[in-house]
């Protein structure tokens, strides 16, 4: 887990005007001139979601100025409601623009939701558009993660039974430096099995985070993967000396932790691997190496 930075240089009110400017008139209306469309009342009734927007233009950049992730709750009409969810699902040219310049910031990155697996496939609203249509297209709203995170998440805000969010903002929460996960490493029928824990100590955000997004499962799943590519890369290249390859395990840790920081679950897997007597006497015995 670490916290990321805001995509740079995105002006969401030129884009919000562009956005809208690209859109059309309903199509619900019979009239076909747009100095008519222009002047139209009837834009409710008709469900012109273009010219919802144009009215409420200037709402909605006050809104994004005093966005916060502890907005209260608002009433919104139904067809402005859907006029403001179809800025995302409706997408325009400059929507994919704007969606693809927050991308572009997580090129390199997996999802900063679970840190597994590649460059994240979908875009997640951490306000949802569902609840807090008004934020669909705010860039601050808007982060890249994984297609299981962003289902499990859903439209998930506050948790009730302990009033704290379901998972991290990563933009703006304080992320731990303490280690509150923890794993060890169990060899059964001989086969390895990584078990991640929470530790007493963690707060409330973080045990909601790793419970909503089921995480505790899915790093354990994962590192099935981590410990066969480990076992074949270690038959490859053997290591004979138990020191060096406590070494190679704690320079994988240290990496893993500057980059993902203290509780990224994959650099505290290194660390088990090194440390773990069970899981170093598996590796070296089914490797046909004897340790020195």
């Amino acid at each position: 887990m670490k916290k990321y930075n805001y995509t740079p240089d995105i002006d969401d009110k030129n884009y919000l005007k562009k956005i809208i400017s690209e859109k059309k008139y309903s199509k619900n209306c019979t009239e076909k001139n747009e100095d008519i469309c222009i002047n139209c009342n009837d834009f409710i009734e008709k469900k012109c979601y273009k010219k919802m927007l144009e009215i409420n233009y200037e709402k909605l950049t006050s809104l994004y100025e005093n966005y916060s992730r502890d907005i209260n709750l608002q009433e919104i009409p139904a067809v402005e409601k859907e006029s403001y969810i179809s800025l995302y699902e409706k997408k325009t040219k400059s929507t994919k623009e704007l969606l693809g310049k927050i991308r572009e910031n997580f090129e390199s990155e997996p999802c900063p939701y679970c840190g597994i697996g590649g460059v994240p496939d979908t875009i997640e609203h951490i306000l949802p558009k569902e609840i807090y249509p008004q934020y669909s297209i705010f860039s601050k709203n808007l982060i890249p993660c994984c297609a299981e995170c962003n289902s499990r998440k859903g439209s998930k805000v506050k948790n009730l039974e302990n009033n704290e969010y379901h998972t991290y903002n990563f933009y703006e929460d304080k992320i731990p430096n303490q280690e509150y996960l923890k794993v060890h490493i169990e060899i059964i029928s001989n086969v390895p099995k990584a078990i991640f824990e929470i530790s007493e100590g963690a707060n409330i955000l973080f045990k909601n985070h790793i419970k909503t997004l089921n995480l505790l499962e899915r790093y354990s799943q994962n590192s099935n993967i981590i410990f066969s590519e480990n076992q074949i890369r270690f038959k490859k290249y053997p290591i004979k000396n138990i020191d060096l390859f406590r070494e190679e395990c704690n320079k994988e840790y240290e990496v893993c932790k500057e980059k993902y920081g203290t509780n990224y679950y994959k650099g505290l897997l290194y660390q088990e691997m090194g440390k773990s007597r069970e899981y170093l006497n598996y590796l070296f015995n089914n490797s046909n190496i004897q340790p020195k």
